[in-house]
């Protein structure tokens, strides 16, 4: 009976330390989904930045045709 008590608790605290390593983990996929975010942002304002440049020689370039 005491060593089944004691398989049971064993059990629980492994699961307990599995359950900790799965929020860690979670943690770090938050983390990594924040930065990913991050950087898509940089790279959308980029994007819009070199529309603009493009945009504006293109102007540039029709003006000077005229």
């Amino acid at each position: 009976m005491l060593k089944e008590e004691r398989n049971r608790l064993l059990a629980g605290i492994e699961n307990l330390a599995s359950v900790g390593e799965v929020q860690k983990l979670q943690n770090v996929h938050a983390q990594n989904l924040k930065s990913l975010e991050v950087q898509l942002q940089n790279l959308k304002k980029k994007q819009e930045n070199h529309c603009q440049l493009l945009k504006q020689k293109q102007k540039s370039d029709d003006a000077a045709r005229r």
